[in-house]
């Protein structure tokens, strides 16, 4: 399957495995257990709220979301994504985890806290680690993927929690 066994131990303290089996070409997804997926009235994702303060980024994901037919509004840093995930409905966030002013895990903590009826969060990541999953997974983030990200990586991604 392509995958991965890291094992790490220490005598007296324990032993971690690590199982890695990617999920699709060019990059992991990792998920959240047992979360809702979210639907519209029709089944269709219609609108998703991007939170990235990288232009370069913005740029790319809207262009292929905007091909699928999907409405895209963007945030660029964490207080504006906080602020327009309160004031607008969407079916999915994508919500950067570095960026200025609000950070993405701040953020999604302020979201969820704000709103218990949000969109699912996706947390977007160059760095996709164990702490950082466990971290977005706590705020309440319902997945994170991992950068780059390709037009197949976000349908797949999508069709968890977007499709019926």
């Amino acid at each position: 399957m392509d995958g991965n066994i890291q094992i790490e131990s220490e005598q007296g303290e324990g032993s971690s495995i690590i199982l890695t089996v990617p999920l699709l070409q060019g990059g992991e997804i990792s998920v959240a257990p047992d979360l809702p997926r979210a639907t519209t009235e029709n089944g269709v994702l219609g609108r998703v709220l991007l939170v990235d303060d990288a232009l370069e980024l913005q740029t790319l994901i809207r262009n292929m979301l905007e091909e699928m037919g999907i409405e895209v509004v963007v945030a660029n840093n964490g207080k504006e994504g906080i602020e327009r995930a309160v004031e607008g409905v969407f079916d999915l966030i994508l919500m950067d985890v570095r960026m200025p002013v609000i950070d993405g895990i701040t953020a999604t903590a302020e979201i969820c806290k704000q709103n218990s009826n949000h969109a699912p969060i996706i947390i977007l990541a160059a760095e996709n680690t164990e702490s950082l999953r466990k971290e977005a997974v706590t705020a309440g983030a319902y997945a994170t993927i991992s950068k780059p990200i390709s037009q197949k990586k976000l349908q797949q991604l999508m069709s968890l929690y977007c499709f019926a």
